[in-house]
């Protein structure tokens, strides 16, 4: 626990449940980091989730990106925004479900704009 950053100190000593952790990380980017609602909604190629997946595994995850079988790492982002070195194993998985519920919630935007179409093809 010495070794923890400040913020990570924090989410260690709160005792509270998974799901009010990732609530206090998804209002702590908004509010802290300016990540809001109309910034998710142009990632539409699957970057929120991707990089939801990123924060989850605890081991780095490639890909596969095309034919020629070149790999590239799940995180879809500039390096300068990875971050999870940082943090221990808990605070990144906070960040990891606040980012799924960032895609969560811009999809469930995309479904009330187009009511017809189904979030894959809108």
């Amino acid at each position: 626990m010495q070794n923890l950053p400040n913020s990570d100190r924090e989410i260690v000593n709160l005792h509270l449940f998974g799901v009010d952790l990732i609530a206090n990380e998804r209002s702590r980017q908004v509010i802290n980091e300016g990540y809001v609602a109309c910034d998710d909604d142009n990632h539409t190629e699957g970057e929120l989730a991707r990089a939801a997946v990123h924060y989850a595994t605890p081991v780095p995850l490639q890909v596969v990106i095309d034919n020629s079988g070149r790999r590239e790492g799940v995180w879809p982002f500039a390096n300068c925004f990875n971050k999870k070195s940082q943090h221990c194993r808990l605070k990144q998985l906070a960040i990891a479900g606040a980012l799924i519920a960032a895609e969560i919630d811009r999809l469930q935007r995309l479904i009330e704009r187009y009511p017809t179409k189904s979030p894959e093809t809108v």
